[in-house]
């Protein structure tokens, strides 16, 4: 769908699509809590050695790619899908 709106309205829209591994953020804290609430730090230190980066991923770091995606900077870039997963589908 980002490509075909991309191609239907190229000088309208810059249309891309952001893809975002495992961040630290309250939806995993949320997660951990409901569904291993006993072993938290044992889950989420499996959840860091999953990523090839071998972290999970921080709010700020897909907010400074929105933020260049809605720049001036980013005026060339549409019908982009963009990981940003810490090499997740690299791997």
């Amino acid at each position: 769908m980002t490509r075909q709106i991309a191609v239907d309205y190229p000088t309208q829209i810059r249309a891309n699509c952001i893809c975002p591994g495992t961040v630290d953020s309250p939806f995993v804290e949320g997660y951990l809590e409901k569904y291993h609430k006993h072993e938290k730090e044992k889950v989420r230190a499996e959840l860091n050695q999953r990523q090839p980066i071998g972290r999970l991923g921080r709010p700020e770091e897909i907010a400074n790619l929105a933020l260049y995606l809605c720049s001036p900077e980013a005026a060339f870039v549409t019908g982009s899908i963009m990981a940003i997963d810490g090499g997740w589908t690299a791997a």
